[in-house]
């Protein structure tokens, strides 16, 4: 039940954002709005089925690890 009230507000948003965006020709923000409106609704969607939702912080740290361990390595080979 909670899945479904899920899925209804986000489509009651959608419907209201959307062709508002469609209307006034600004590709870039639906793309950017579609973006981050579809993986909210998942996460939300994950919760209320009571789903482990993974940490973002972890994906986040592993990118940093490796961009600050390429830019040490990097830097190191000039200097």
């Amino acid at each position: 039940m909670l899945v479904l009230l899920a899925i209804f507000i986000f489509i009651i948003i959608g419907l209201i954002e959307i062709p508002d965006l469609i209307k006034k020709k600004q590709q870039r923000e639906l793309i950017a709005f579609v973006g981050l409106l579809i993986p909210g609704m998942i996460i939300t969607i994950m919760i209320s089925l009571n789903m482990k939702v993974p940490n973002p912080v972890t994906g986040i740290d592993y990118i940093v690890q490796h961009i600050a361990n390429y830019v040490s390595v990097a830097t190191t080979r000039f200097f």
